[in-house]
């Protein structure tokens, strides 16, 4: 049965490539680039075309509960990386975000080469530079920055170009990279409920009364991604410009578009799985006039949620009386997620919510609302516009616009007089300068040493793949099985001395072990059934393995030197967890499960049935995540297969490789790479990338191959 997949599998990658799709700049490679009149056709989903990146580095989900695992530290090459500012140097701040009224965030423009992130302690008095450490431009792109800061200590940052995203936790002082599946040339949008649950909106083309997005969620923090929607597999959200999104907790959101009068009607959209699907909520005209919103060219901005039910946006409709331009616009509330809504009269501009009840109305003409809305105060005109950062009713930082003029101001008395501030670029506190930013730290990919096995085509020119093992210092490789039969699948002993694999050279597959020298082969199983998937336990004594009975599969176990056989369930792939105490493996079409070793506690991670399958679960060294293949990210299709990742309970999933990342795949020993085969059977080949998947490069010279196994 494997046998016919593989089979299956070949001729799909021979379509594919014969197809001859292109890649583009902003959409993964091997995808077209959308049409400007109507959604893409569906396509494959592989690695963007992006820039080379410096960094010696390098994703909806079965439960969208919050990861709590943690991972080594990522490695940095920081003589490519942005450079940082030198205190003294002249900053002009272009977003402000204030989270108290001492500490905040800024982005910031100072010279030709890209967006800078700043931080502030003193009221946006003085700012240092914590600009994360993205590859520099090589050429004369700027690299814009877009960003969101939830509170004093979490910020996200992604830059124009890259498909990287960047987290910090600790006010910028340290931060994580983490790979979505699409850069963006049109720009970026965030959202985050918490410090667990986010959204990235990202632009990728537009025209025609469409503008081509992708949306990627995590619910690790922004430690994975993994992509919601994108043009290739959905239509939602693909039509006109996005105006505002908005989510609540890990399910309930909003987006508001502008229409451009191309589709009559006043609506949000809706979602309550998370961004997994949307409806348009419609929302109701004036009872005087119940054609205005379709006479009339209406759009909407500025979503509000103060919970799961209640929130609020604005619409505003113009039409032209004579020649005239007529603009009326309106708030709409609910308190029961969009069954009723209230319409109040808006006087214009954004509207900001400070708290439940306080509102402004953010314009030239400023307003304030001190009942959520029903009515309006007016404060202040202005001769600017600006971006508000409130703290509370009567303090705000503003970027404020006027022409080719920009200024930083504040206000201490809700928006009735305000103060010019002259922003002064210092050195970062001493907490901020890392000692060794002037090298990689850690382990690099050029440096990398042990022996990773491998199956690769008999050398002899058989039609045969052996075990082969490939020395990672001096490339060398060298070949362990004999030749006499197919090898797919095979692990190490916990000694790293012999190997546990199957073999069909007896007519069909059964397990085997051998000495890392090829002496001393041993069979353990002898039956008339296929056995596949052998796994050795962390002491050494027991193997799990995969048996093909009559209509499925199932895990069974063994002593291993192959007595007491015993069957466990149904399932296959079967992996063992470090301590020996659980066994992970795959269902199709239904998920990944763990087991104990005595057959009991039988516990869902991940839920596949609605798309296809999760499997070959493969445990991290110290037990907190698992690696495992899905096609999630296009259901019913097994070409597109990724490696995905999670926590151990199931957790936290986000997708590492965006191109199809063939399973099995394995950590290193230290739990800071991982090897995964790329195009798997056409063009198999092995690539490495840390447990970010935020960069990936061929593992060596002669890395022709695939199920690569790090030996212990």
């Amino acid at each position: 049965m494997l046998q016919k997949r593989l089979s299956s599998i070949i001729f799909l990658v021979i379509f594919i490539e014969l197809s001859g799709c292109k890649p583009s700049t902003t959409a993964p490679a091997d995808q077209p680039r959308p049409s400007a009149t109507v959604p893409p056709a569906t396509a494959t989903n592989t690695m963007s075309n992006e820039p080379t990146r410096a960094l010696f580095l390098d994703v909806p989900t079965a439960t969208t509960e919050a990861s709590s695992a943690t991972l080594p530290p990522p490695v940095f090459d920081y003589e490519h990386a942005i450079p940082h500012l030198a205190a003294g140097e002249e900053i002009e701040i272009i977003k402000i975000e204030m989270s108290d009224s001492k500490r905040g965030w800024a982005i910031a423009q100072a010279n030709e080469a890209s967006d800078h992130i700043l931080r502030t302690d003193d009221g946006g008095e003085t700012w240092w530079d914590i600009t994360p450490p993205e590859t520099a431009p090589t050429d004369d792109a700027y690299l814009q920055a877009a960003a969101f800061f939830l509170d004093q200590d979490n910020a996200w940052v992604s830059f124009q170009l890259y498909e990287i995203i960047w987290h910090t936790s600790d006010a910028g002082i340290t931060w994580h990279p983490s790979r979505t599946a699409y850069a963006s040339n049109f720009g970026v949008d965030f959202y985050f409920a918490d410090e667990t649950y986010g959204w990235v909106l990202k632009y990728l083309d537009a025209g025609m009364s469409h503008v081509y997005s992708a949306m990627a969620r995590t619910t690790s923090g922004g430690a994975y991604w993994e992509t919601v929607f994108d043009p290739y597999t959905s239509s939602d959200l693909q039509s006109f410009s996005k105006t505002g999104m908005v989510f609540i907790d890990a399910e309930i959101g909003w987006v508001t578009r502008d229409s451009g009068g191309v589709q009559p009607g006043a609506f949000v959209d809706a979602t309550d799985d998370g961004g997994n699907t949307w409806q348009e909520i419609p929302l109701p005209p004036p009872q005087d006039e119940p054609n205005k919103f379709i006479d009339e060219y209406c759009s909407m901005y500025d979503p509000h949620l103060s919970s799961r039910n209640a929130g609020a946006l604005t619409v505003r409709c113009t039409r032209y009386d004579d020649g005239d331009k007529v603009l009326t616009e309106y708030l709409f509330s609910t308190t029961d997620g969009g069954q009723t809504w209230r319409r109040d009269d808006f006087p214009g501009g954004e509207l900001r919510f400070v708290n439940d009840s306080v509102a402004y109305a953010l314009g030239r003409k400023i307003y304030r609302s001190r009942d959520a809305g029903k009515t309006w105060s007016h404060v202040k005109d202005v001769n600017w516009s600006g971006q508000f950062s409130f703290v509370n009713e009567n303090l705000a930082w503003v970027v404020a616009r006027a022409g080719d003029e920009i200024a930083l101001v504040k206000t201490t008395d809700g928006c009735s007089s305000f103060v010019e501030i002259q922003p002064e670029l210092i050195a970062a506190p001493s907490e901020y300068q890392v000692a060794s930013k002037t090298e990689a730290q850690g382990e690099s990919f050029e440096t990398l040493t042990g022996q990773i096995g491998l199956l690769a085509q008999n050398e002899s020119g058989q039609d045969v793949y052996d075990i082969f093992l490939l020395d990672l210092e001096d490339q060398s490789r060298r070949q362990i099985t004999d030749g006499s039969g197919n090898v797919l699948n095979f692990s190490w002993s916990p000694d790293g001395q012999r190997l546990v694999f199957d073999s069909d050279k007896d007519g069909d597959y059964e397990i085997y072990i051998i000495n890392v020298d090829g002496s001393q082969l041993i069979q353990l199983t002898n039956n008339s059934i296929q056995d596949n998937d052998p796994d050795w336990s962390p002491d050494g004594t027991q193997i799990v393995y995969t048996v093909w009975e009559t209509d499925r599969q199932a895990i069974y176990i063994m002593n291993s030197d192959g007595t007491n056989t015993n069957r466990l369930t149904t399932g296959f792939t079967p992996s063992w967890s470090p301590d020996g105490s659980r066994i992970a493996f795959g269902r199709l079409e239904d998920g990944i499960f763990t087991i104990d070793p005595g057959g009991g506690n039988l516990t869902r991670l991940t839920d596949s049935s609605t798309y296809g399958w999760d499997y070959y679960p493969e445990w991290s060294p110290d037990g907190t995540k698992i690696l495992f293949g899905s096609n999630r990210h296009q259901p019913g299709d097994a070409l597109t297969e990724s490696v995905y990742i999670m926590d151990a309970d199931g957790k936290g999933v986000g997708r590492l490789t965006q191109s199809w990342g063939q399973a099995p795949y394995t950590w290193s020993p230290d739990g800071r790479w991982i090897v995964y085969t790329k195009d798997f059977i056409s063009m198999a080949t092995l690539y490495i990338m840390d447990a970010y998947g935020v960069n990936t490069i061929p593992l060596a010279d002669n890395n022709i191959g695939f199920y690569p196994v790090w030996r212990p």
